[in-house]
């Protein structure tokens, strides 16, 4: 009997043992398990601020480019109706009536036929130019009114044109519209 007290002792062990060995593993599992979990569940996490990134970043593009497109649209809008009154301002001068028009000729002329020994304009003009200045006429030029003065020589010569006067007030104005338009 003697033996089978020491077999069933080493049996006991042996079971209690392998129960040891068997909780041991499955806490090692379990540990390993809950680690490669929480690993998984950092990376996840991780990939997530990565895309939440790369998408507000992507959006933030678009948006850029939308609000761009838009200036850009809006600008040119803006140039259009800015070319759609000068066109009609130069159609509103070429149209003046005669009586304005020599209005208009006799005070730039007072102002600065002394500059010049000869004078141009266009042939709508010609004869009231020829009529309001002591200029030698010479001749014609392509313009809506006005007239340009020239030295005895040629060297120097100075116009007074409408178109060249619509273009400068455009100029100087256009950055004042613009500062209107855009606050």
């Amino acid at each position: 009997m003697g033996l089978e007290i020491i077999l069933k002792e080493i049996k006991e062990n042996s079971e209690k043992e392998i129960e040891n060995i068997n909780n041991e593993s499955e806490n090692d599992s379990k540990k390993i398990i809950d680690s490669a979990k929480e690993k998984i569940s950092k990376e996840l996490k991780k990939k997530m601020e990565d895309i939440d990134y790369q998408l507000l970043k992507k959006r933030q593009q678009v948006i850029s480019s939308a609000n761009l497109n838009v200036k850009r649209i809006i600008l040119i809008k803006e140039k259009e109706l800015l070319d759609t009154v000068y066109q009609k301002a130069k159609e509103k001068i070429s149209n003046i009536n005669k009586e304005e028009n020599e209005a208009l000729l006799l005070k730039l002329i007072k102002k600065y036929e002394s500059t010049g020994s000869k004078i141009y304009s266009n042939s709508k003009s010609e004869n009231i130019i020829k009529k309001l200045s002591k200029l030698k006429y010479s001749g014609n030029i392509n313009c809506i009114g006005g007239f340009i003065i020239e030295n005895e020589n040629g060297s120097i010569k100075q116009e007074y044109t409408y178109d060249l006067i619509l273009k400068n007030i455009y100029e100087k104005s256009i950055k004042h519209i613009s500062e209107i338009l855009h606050g």
